[in-house]
């Protein structure tokens, strides 16, 4: 319950010093609301690492294969690598 009064004293205070328009409240949502949710999740969570080995390597390897083939593409297209893969 507490996180959530924090939460919403700082909007409020923070509305009180600016008048927020909606870039501003979109950029509040990303840089407090998200992490406090996400921190939130991890911290009422146990993560078991050994459960989850199979999905993380998996993910590694998404990412290299993906950064290897855009590699690749850049070299065929003569394009740079920022182009395909920013």
């Amino acid at each position: 319950m507490f996180p959530m009064v924090l939460i919403v004293i700082i909007g409020l205070v923070v509305s009180l010093k600016r008048a927020p328009s909606l870039g501003s409240m979109n950029e509040i949502n990303l840089n407090i609301f998200i992490p406090a949710l996400v921190f939130t999740s991890l911290i009422e969570q146990q993560f078991n690492f050994q459960q989850y080995a199979f999905l993380a390597l998996a993910g590694v390897c998404l990412v290299l294969l993906t950064t290897i083939a855009a590699q690749l593409c850049a070299a065929v297209f003569n394009t740079q690598f920022k182009t395909i893969a920013p």
